[in-house]
């Protein structure tokens, strides 16, 4: 009689180490990461303020800060496209949702000020500044810079790019 509780306890134990290692094993999802940080970067997320650094997750709706120090930051999107952010920028991390909503779907992040250069993946371009949405062809890489004087210019290293005017 001792023989088949023991194989049920074997059983039982197996079972419950299998729920909790299975999940363990799975492929984490992809996700949002600074991978590189030269000066430094500061994460606003909801009402906190922290000092970035490299490999650090970073969330949708996040508002990513370089100081006039900073030489560059990347940040690897979740799909596979890189934001690279120059000295003295500052951007909010879209959400698809909130994208959507504001009529900018596939933008990838509000340029608020600064330098900004969004590399496409197998997705088209697509960044926000005060001006309009910034869009560049699937495979290439858009480069925005706007100034605290309001002034802005957009340019694609390769292919075409459009702008098209907020509220268009």
């Amino acid at each position: 009689a001792g023989r088949p509780q023991a194989a049920l306890y074997v059983a039982l134990a197996a079972a419950i180490l299998g729920a909790i290692a299975l999940p363990a094993m799975a492929a984490e999802p992809s996700r949002t990461l600074l991978t590189i940080t030269d000066g430094p970067v500061q994460v606003l997320r909801g009402a906190q303020k922290f000092d970035a650094s490299e490999g650090m997750p970073l969330a949708d709706d996040d508002i990513v800060r370089t100081t006039a120090a900073t030489r560059i930051a990347r940040i690897e999107l979740a799909d596979g496209r890189a934001l690279d952010l120059g000295p003295a920028t500052q951007v909010l991390l879209l959400s698809e949702r909130t994208a959507q909503a504001q009529g900018w779907a596939g933008a990838s992040a509000v340029v608020a000020q600064g330098w900004a250069k969004l590399s496409a993946g197998a997705a088209v371009s697509r960044l926000v500044t005060p001006h309009g949405i910034v869009m560049g062809d699937a495979r290439g890489a858009v480069l925005t810079h706007t100034a605290a004087d309001g002034s802005a210019l957009a340019f694609a290293e390769s292919r075409g790019l459009m702008l098209r005017p907020r509220g268009a």
